[in-house]
């Protein structure tokens, strides 16, 4: 069990282990900095699953500018291990309770109906489904949607990396799903445009690897595009980080088209873009709250 790194005297969490990071999140506000993490999951004071985010800000705070629309975690830590469960939640997110006539060409990647009825009753009265934006979520949906370890996945990231490898060959030629770019603050990215087109191409018998080129140029062009209509403008330096920007073509895709922009985006060279830099960057938040009495 976590505790809210830096706030000192703070509970545990009172809802037991939680399938997001248990995590303290600073508030405030600075200019000329901004911070895409695609992965990042955690929960300030409830139970829900933080991630697939842009934060702005600093050291000394941050605010979430952006992010992935959220959509539940159906079973909490068994949606990680399981990816069905995601692409369950997502048909349901995209298309309301009538989804299976929206999600023909993947209802054979589910388990029996009567599991599926259970996820779907789970779902409607929130038992063990809080909401989550993490991407690592979206891309298992994807992965099980084209037939990668759809019923369970050995370990965190596998069909992440196998629908990678999958899509590389094929993303020169390919182009990006749609997405759908609200105008709230924050703002908020949704992909029922993205679903629509990518069961299409599922029943139009377009390659796997292609469908799965395009979804990660969708998610890099999603990105970038909430990152330039936060209006910091050019110069503006752009961290990336998270578990998703290990994804080499997800990275050079942001990296790419930052720069054309005039942003100035940096990558993690020496501490890894996951957990690890996570905890260090914990360690040093929790240094400079010390510091800071």
């Amino acid at each position: 069990m976590r505790r809210p790194v830096g706030a000192r005297g703070t509970p545990s969490c009172p809802y037991g282990r939680l399938p997001g990071r248990w995590r303290h999140r600073p508030r405030g506000r600075r200019r000329g900095r901004l911070w895409c993490d695609p992965r990042r999951a955690g929960s300030r004071y409830r139970w829900d699953a933080l991630g697939g985010e842009i934060l702005r800000g600093g050291y000394r705070g941050v605010v979430r500018a952006a992010h992935i629309a959220p959509v539940a975690l159906p079973g909490g830590a068994a949606a990680m291990r399981e990816p069905w469960r995601n692409l369950v939640a997502q048909m349901r997110h995209a298309f309301g309770p009538s989804w299976r006539d929206q999600a023909g060409p993947v209802l054979g990647r589910l388990p029996l109906p009567t599991s599926v009825g259970v996820l779907e009753r789970m779902m409607e009265t929130g038992t063990n489904a809080p909401p989550c934006s993490s991407a690592g979520r979206l891309f298992d949906a994807v992965a099980a949607a084209l037939g990668i370890h759809p019923a369970r996945i050995g370990h965190e990231a596998q069909a992440a990396m196998a629908l990678e490898t999958l899509a590389r060959p094929h993303v020169a030629a390919a182009r990006p799903y749609p997405v759908a770019l609200g105008q709230g603050d924050p703002l908020v990215l949704g992909w029922r445009p993205m679903w629509q087109a990518l069961l299409a191409d599922l029943q139009a018998g377009e390659p796997p690897g292609l469908i799965a080129a395009r979804f990660h140029l969708a998610v890099a062009d999603a990105l970038v595009t909430a990152a330039l209509g936060l209006g910091a403008g050019p110069g503006t330096l752009v961290p990336l980080s998270g578990g998703v920007l290990q994804n080499r073509i997800i990275l050079a895709e942001i990296q790419v088209r930052l720069k054309t922009a005039g942003y100035r985006p940096i990558a993690h060279r020496q501490v890894p873009a996951n957990d690890g830099g996570l905890a260090l960057g914990q360690a040093v938040l929790a240094g400079l709250m010390a510091s800071a009495g």
